[in-house]
């Protein structure tokens, strides 16, 4: 079918060759944007991985060791990796965690940390580990990683650890203005409680604050002076103030629901549709959503609630009219729904952006549909979201 698109293939292969620019993606998400936005051949990026080529036309990748001799081969990456190679043993290791792992850590008195350390393990191969901190249970430890990604994971966190032993005095601060008003505690029941929702508060103020990938001893002490002299007993106001609006919203909408739903009792296709409502309400804020999103979609969550609740006031009057408009919302939830059901573990960030960004693309277009007098943060309309939908089709 698309073969037939790009003839004579001879030319579109020079086309390619000559013309199409190196984006900073996977090859067939490249190919499929080359072809839509200069022939105007629309070629889903999973197209491609359908075509089997020949040994010859995939990379072979090879795995050295010190001496530049092949421990390891193959044209499949993923096998490459699923391959047992032999570690270095407990006898090879016990020198290096000697020297640099230790517990009960209370302070940075263990000098500067690298980023790798090398290890010579049999047949001369080399291994690389990675020095870090790490929480164990509630006290902290540093310790040898063999995984580079978990380790950066983990010592971020131990330096939060250390922050928070040096800074105790200004935290403490922080934590108590940090706390809900009165008069939220019902809402805040749907929620895990007050006291879950400010630890929520205060953990995503200071994580971004103090997890920081620091491995220096005078840097770190450095940050924390300057830290120090700053008013963080006044920061996370702001988060505080926007969680409070999206608990009000959230508590009226839901009053709202319940007012309607008393109001139509011997209805059942209003109750049922009331309740898909605070269905997707609980979806769109759940138990989670302080950590779930940054103040400035918090801000947009408020305008979406809001927009909930005014739909649910006209269903009510004109059921059909939203049912109508329904049935569009509902084509493009089961293509995002698709989409996700499918979406590969190695699928590409730029691909899994381009998801989410199509559900913030919908939830705008409820307001659109439902809520026309909030106003939507940018234009959006039914072709929008179509090409949405081929963008990402365009994407590995």
């Amino acid at each position: 079918m698309y073969r037939k698109q790009l003839l004579p293939i001879s030319s579109t292969i020079q086309r390619v060759v000559e013309e199409m620019p190196r984006f900073n993606a996977p090859l067939a998400t490249s190919l499929s944007r080359f072809f839509y936005t200069h022939m105007g051949v629309d070629i889903p990026a999973d197209v491609w991985s359908d075509i089997d080529l020949p040994d010859h036309l995939k990379m072979r990748i090879a795995v050295m060791d010190s001496k530049n001799s092949v421990i390891a081969a193959g044209r499949d990456i993923d096998r490459l990796k699923q391959k047992r190679v032999i570690a270095p043993s407990s006898h090879e290791l016990a020198a290096e965690r000697k020297k640099w792992e230790k517990k009960g850590i209370l302070q940075w008195d263990f000098g500067d940390l690298p980023d790798t350390l090398s290890v010579s393990a049999k047949d001369h191969v080399g291994w690389v580990l990675y020095p870090a901190l790490k929480m164990d249970h509630q006290a902290l430890c540093l310790h040898l990683f063999h995984d580079q990604t978990e380790s950066l994971s983990a010592h971020k966190k131990g330096v939060a650890y250390l922050a928070e032993i040096y800074l105790s005095k200004e935290l403490r601060f922080l934590k108590k203005n940090l706390r809900l008003a009165r008069g939220l505690e019902n809402i805040a029941g749907d929620f895990g409680g007050s006291a879950s929702l400010e630890r929520q508060i205060y953990a995503r103020v200071t994580q971004p604050l103090l997890q920081r990938n620091i491995r220096r001893q005078s840097q770190f002490y450095s940050w924390l002076g300057r830290l120090s002299k700053e008013p963080i007993h006044t920061w996370g106001q702001d988060l505080l103030d926007t969680v409070t609006q999206v608990l009000d919203i959230v508590a009226k909408t839901r009053a709202t629901f319940k007012q309607l739903e008393m109001a139509n009792l011997n209805n059942q296709i209003l109750l049922q549709f009331l309740a898909s409502l605070d269905n997707n309400l609980t979806r769109l804020v759940p138990q989670n959503f302080i950590a779930l999103y940054d103040n400035d979609r918090l801000r947009q969550i408020i305008r979406y609630v809001k927009g909930m609740q005014i739909r649910a006031q006209r269903g009510v009057v004109n059921f059909e009219k939203d049912l109508a408009r329904e049935k569009i919302i509902a084509g493009f939830d089961t293509e995002l729904s698709l989409r996700l059901k499918e979406l590969s573990p190695s699928a590409s960030n730029e691909k899994r952006a381009a998801i989410e960004t199509f559900f913030w693309l919908l939830e705008e277009f409820k307001i659109s549909l439902f809520a026309q007098e909030l106003k939507t943060a940018f234009p959006v309309s039914e072709k929008k979201l179509t090409s949405a939908l081929q963008h990402i089709d365009r994407m590995v």
